[in-house]
C-alpha cells in the first residue's frame, strides 16, 4: 500500500521524454521539379481568376507611387475583364459553398 509519502515523492521521479528531434520527413519522397511547378503555376492561376477582388484590395492599399499605380491599373483590368464574365460572382458563391460544407456537421 503506498502511503501519503509515497505519492509526493512520485512527483519527482524522472518521466519518459520524447526524442528531442522527430524527423517527420524521414519517409517522405522527393518531388520532382516538373510536378512541383505545375502544382505552384495551377495555384497561381486559381488564385488569379477566383481571388480578382483580394488582388484588387491588395493593389489599393499599397503605398502611392508609379509602380503601384500601374498595378493598381493592371489588377482594375482584370477584374473589370473577370467581372464581365460573372467569374467574381462564382467565386462568392464557391466560398459559401464551402463554409456551409465546413460547418456541416456541428449542429
Amino acid at each position: 500500500m503506498a502511503t501519503l509519502f509515497d505519492r509526493s515523492l512520485e512527483k519527482f521521479a524522472p518521466r519518459a521524454m520524447p526524442p528531442a528531434v522527430i524527423d517527420v520527413m524521414a519517409d517522405a519522397g522527393v518531388a520532382p521539379f516538373r510536378r512541383v511547378a505545375g502544382a505552384i503555376v495551377t495555384a497561381a492561376a486559381v488564385m488569379a481568376l477566383f481571388g480578382s477582388e483580394a488582388l484588387l484590395n491588395w493593389a489599393n492599399d499599397l503605398p502611392i507611387s508609379a509602380t503601384s499605380d500601374t498595378i493598381l491599373s493592371a489588377a482594375q483590368s482584370w477584374h473589370d475583364a473577370l467581372s464581365r464574365v460573372g467569374v467574381p460572382e462564382i467565386a462568392t458563391e464557391l466560398r459559401a459553398t464551402f463554409r456551409r460544407f465546413q460547418g456541416w456537421g456541428k449542429q
